[in-house]
């Protein structure tokens, strides 16, 4: 694996370096993330495992902890890995789109791309990667998978604002 970060060539271990670098710098009190519970988090700290990268991403320098855990809303019950990071918090929108739905019932699927397009949240032109596909492009174009992210996020952004209380 590799990337283009500031005109570098990276590595696998070296982005997940970089990300951590990246959240020091601009310390954010929230990440967010659609079902970063149940894939990103886990995902992530399975390859850093495998990197020997410690995912020092609390605001005092501390790791990232998990915990199994299970979220009952509803006729669902949903495990998932429960992460926290010292002096900030995670957010995923796939919970609030879980637990909005079992009030509403009115989401096509949990999906980010379903709610989103529910919401009228995604742009006409939305960059669209299938997930068989994701490996291939980033190597292949990776500037389709970044515009692929960059959609991802925004539109996350878009759900926590409309199914999130507003916290801030």
């Amino acid at each position: 694996w590799c990337h283009v970060v500031r005109g570098d060539l990276l590595d696998e271990r070296a982005l997940l370096v970089e990300c951590g670098r990246l959240i020091a710098e601009r310390d954010p009190d929230v990440i967010e993330g659609h079902n970063i519970f149940r894939f990103d988090l886990e995902y992530l700290e399975a390859r850093a495992r495998r990197h020997g990268v410690v995912l020092a991403w609390g605001r005092d320098g501390s790791a990232l902890r998990g915990r199994p855990s299970r979220l009952s809303i509803a006729e669902r019950t949903v495990g998932y890995r429960r992460y926290e990071l010292a002096g900030r918090h995670i957010i995923d929108t796939w919970m609030l789109a879980l637990l909005r739905d079992a009030g509403t019932r009115d989401l096509p699927s949990l999906g980010l791309k379903d709610i989103a397009r529910h919401l009228g949240l995604a742009a006409a032109d939305r960059t669209y990667v299938e997930a068989a596909r994701i490996s291939r492009v980033f190597v292949e174009s990776p500037d389709e998978l970044m515009a692929y992210a960059a959609d991802d996020a925004v539109e996350t952004l878009g759900v926590s604002a409309v199914f999130a209380p507003p916290y801030f």
